[in-house]
């Protein structure tokens, strides 16, 4: 009994004071993204710029950064800069992004949108 009771103690314990993420050290830099859907990613965040290049559909773009916290921020679409395919992009959509967990040289992000109720989670790892 006192083995359970102290286990309870150490999980909660842990839920309660778990690890702190170090998401200041993502603000900048250049990251991979893997989805299923659109393949590989490559994206470099400077300052209060993102720019993505989607290598599956060959889609660059450029979004505003807005840091909401250490660990949360949102994206708008500032310009295309290259679409071959001209596939559609929202101007008025807002992706927000919530850092989860951070390791070493990635992090775990929630991906929701102003447009859409799914949310996507996926790692970015730094790659520069």
């Amino acid at each position: 009994m006192k083995n359970l009771i102290l286990g309870l103690l150490i999980c909660l314990s842990t839920i309660a004071f778990g690890q702190e993420l170090e998401c200041k050290k993502f603000k900048n830099g250049k990251f991979k993204l893997y989805d299923k859907h659109s393949g590989m990613t490559i994206i470099e965040r400077k300052g209060s710029t993102q720019t993505e290049y989607g290598e599956a559909f060959k889609v660059k773009a450029q979004f505003k950064v807005k840091w909401l916290s250490d660990c949360s921020y949102t994206l708008v679409l500032k310009k295309v800069l290259e679409n071959p395919n001209n596939l559609p992009f929202p101007e008025e959509m807002i992706l927000t992004v919530k850092i989860i967990e951070t390791k070493e040289n990635s992090y775990i992000q929630q991906t929701s949108s102003n447009l859409f109720d799914k949310i996507l989670e996926g790692e970015m790892i730094r790659i520069e």
